[in-house]
């Protein structure tokens, strides 16, 4: 079960990277929501 939500974190946060990488490269000059 841990293991089981341990890999649903680790998908949502590989999905989170991408999506944000992508909205990165859409709106290049909207930097002020940086992590």
């Amino acid at each position: 079960m841990c293991f089981g939500l341990m890999a649903v974190g680790v998908n949502i946060i590989c999905f989170l990277y991408v999506f944000d990488a992508l909205i990165m490269k859409k709106h290049k000059k909207n930097r002020h929501k940086c992590r």
